[in-house]
């Protein structure tokens, strides 16, 4: 028996109706890094609807965790298009630290060599200029063709390549000598990238018990992040890692995730799983979501390490089996990729088809079980879920789409877009369409079956600076 029209609707029309049109959703945003600029697109469209879409609590993990922090603590009197700046202000900052001033920094090294060997200033400028625009030539590319874009790996590989063109291009001018340090450093370089990398497997191979150690910790990190511009709004939740367990954990777990909770008119955070804690700053609580393995230390509170919520929960959406939409109408889940994209055989990409695929099953067999004249059924049973995802890949990468200030303006508008057809849609559904909501359904949305992999996907070698016994 189909699941689909089973008096959802009707229930659903006359809830919102009553609440004068307000569908109060309680919202899911996945993590997905650049991406969350097309993220804060769907969700200011929704806000700028008013009360129809205002949330009634978010649930976001990395780029979701920081959106669901600053939609909620916007003042009234503030445009929703200020989530866009605050992606515009993280895309500069992290252009001047990764990109810019590496690149200053070799221009410098390769100025310095030609002014010592030519003694003259202009020299100096030219090789500067060249040796700036190389770096940023080479890094680009390099992040262009690297989705994963681990920092240590791209800045090391950007120095060696730079290093070694430089080298040919001075020897070219007759600057022997610069030519020849700069052969040597490269050469350093090379052999020390494959010094590190038989490190890493000995380490793995001596050590499987322990974990690498991240670069920055999570408060210094936190600072730099767009302040809220006053107490939330609505209840936000903030999901994390605790990479302190020793099994990865292979569905949604409230014991093994670490989640903050914003309550409204609050403007500190609380750890309310797996231990009670509290409070925390609204910076501090979304940066351990979005910290990424290797760039940040994990956050200690008490025996528990909180890092990247993306490696357990990248769409944060599993308290709907418990907790159904939390006095909302409807849930609507931000995902940045196409389902088609979504990868069974990826290990973040499993588990968030696991969640879909699962809440699916669900909902028809407790709407099945309300049809045969049962009293009892899932919270979530006669609640809509709506997906907003992109119809088309987005060309934003983890860290390469923030060094795009054009690619973000332009899927931040892509995000507007996609949130203006469910806004339209939802005006439909409320007006006596029933159809209208169909492409935006779960239950219509055609989903590959995590479960026909043969064993649940690892995480990579990232896992070193997490937790080596997930791998």
């Amino acid at each position: 028996m189909n699941s689909i029209g089973t008096g959802w609707e009707d229930r659903t029309r006359q809830l919102v109706t009553a609440n004068n049109g307000s569908w109060k959703p309680c919202v899911c945003i996945q993590g997905g890094g650049a991406k969350g600029a097309w993220e804060a697109g769907v969700l200011s469209r929704l806000l700028e609807n008013g009360p129809t879409a205002a949330p009634v609590a978010t649930w976001g993990t990395s780029a979701g965790a920081l959106n669901s922090l600053w939609a909620s603590t916007l003042l009234p009197s503030t445009p929703p298009r200020r989530l866009f700046d605050h992606w515009l202000y993280i895309g500069t900052l992290i252009t001047f630290i990764v990109l810019l001033v590496p690149a200053a920094l070799f221009g410098l090294l390769v100025g310095t060599l030609v002014y010592f060997e030519s003694g003259s200033w202009l020299s100096f400028a030219g090789a500067f200029c060249l040796a700036f625009l190389l770096w940023v030539v080479t890094a680009s590319v390099s992040l262009e063709f690297d989705p994963v874009c681990h920092l240590f790996w791209y800045l090391s590989g950007a120095w060696a390549t730079s290093w070694l063109v430089a080298c040919g291009v001075l020897s070219m001018w007759g600057y022997s000598t610069a030519a020849l340090i700069l052969g040597l450093l490269a050469i350093g370089t090379v052999g020390g990238l494959a010094l590190v990398a038989l490190f890493l497997l000995v380490y793995s191979w001596l050590r499987p018990r322990y974990r690498l150690p991240g670069l920055l910790p999570i408060p210094l990190l936190a600072r730099f992040l767009p302040a809220p511009e006053g107490p939330a709004r609505w209840h936000v939740y903030m999901c994390t890692a605790d990479v302190t367990q020793d099994q990865l954990p292979t569905s949604w777990d409230f014991n093994t995730l670490g989640i903050f909770c914003v309550k409204p008119a609050e403007s500190q955070a609380m750890l309310v799983s797996p231990v009670s804690r509290g409070p925390f700053g609204l910076r501090t609580a979304a940066m351990c979501s979005a910290g990424l393995p290797i760039a940040c230390q994990p956050y200690p509170v008490e025996r528990h390490r909180f890092l990247d919520g993306g490696m357990e929960a990248n769409l944060p959406g599993g308290f709907i089996r418990t907790q159904g939409p939390l006095a909302g109408y409807c849930i609507i889940c931000i995902i940045p990729h196409p389902e088609s994209e979504l990868d069974p055989g990826k290990h973040i990409s499993h588990r968030t088809l696991q969640f879909l695929y699962e809440l699916k099953g669900q909902q028809a067999y407790h709407r099945g079980m309300l049809l045969r004249g049962a009293s009892t059924a899932a919270p979530h049973a006669m609640c809509p879920v709506l997906i907003v995802s992109p119809p088309t890949p987005l060309s934003s990468r983890t860290v390469h789409g923030f060094l795009r200030t054009d690619l973000m303006t332009r899927e931040f508008e892509e995000g507007r877009m996609a949130g203006e057809e469910l806004v339209q849609a939802l005006a439909r559904f409320v007006a006596g369409d029933n159809a209208a909501l169909n492409g935006h359904l779960l239950d219509y949305r055609q989903l590959s079956d995590p479960f026909l992999a043969t064993a649940i996907p690892r995480p990579g070698r990232w896992a070193l600076w997490t937790n080596p016994r997930w791998m």
